[in-house]
C-alpha cells in the first residue's frame, strides 16, 4: 500500500506522492489513522462488519479529496507535535487552580431547566 523508499502511497490504480513515514504511521492510542481509514474504505472491507450493510461495498474509489484531506491534516498535526508538547509541559508546570476557590452554585441554580424554560430560551435566541 505504501512505498517506504519513495513515500508513494498506494490505493487502487492511483498513487500519492510524498507520504511520509510520520504521516503513514501516526497513530491515536496505538490505532494506525491512516492505514485502517483506508482498510476500512476498500472494496474488501477490513474490520468487523456489523450489518448487513457493511457488505455493500464500492466499485469505485470516490474519497481522493477525504484521503488527501486526512493526510494533510495528519501532516500538520505532527508538524505542530512539539510545539503542543512545550505548552502543555509549560500548562503542567505552572501554578494550576485550587478547585476549592471556585464556588458551588446554589441549590436554585442545580434545578433542570423546564421544558417551558427551554422554549423560551430557544425563542430569545
Amino acid at each position: 500500500m505504501r512505498d517506504s523508499t519513495t513515500e508513494t502511497l498506494t490505493v487502487g490504480a492511483g498513487t500519492i506522492e510524498g507520504v511520509a513515514e510520520e504521516v503513514w504511521t501516526f497513530a491515536v492510542s496505538g490505532y494506525a489513522v491512516l492505514e485502517r481509514w483506508l482498510a476500512y474504505r476498500m472494496r474488501d472491507r477490513a474490520g468487523k462488519a456489523t450489518s448487513d450493510l457493511d457488505k455493500l461495498r464500492p466499485t469505485t474509489w470516490s474519497l481522493t479529496k477525504e484521503l488527501l484531506d486526512l493526510i494533510n491534516t495528519i501532516a500538520y498535526l505532527r508538524s505542530v507535535e512539539s510545539e503542543h508538547a512545550a505548552l502543555l509541559g509549560e500548562v503542567m508546570d505552572s501554578n494550576l487552580i485550587d478547585p476549592h476557590t471556585i464556588a458551588s452554585p446554589d441549590a436554585a441554580a442545580r434545578v433542570a431547566p423546564t421544558a417551558q424554560d427551554s422554549a423560551e430560551l430557544d425563542m430569545q435566541a
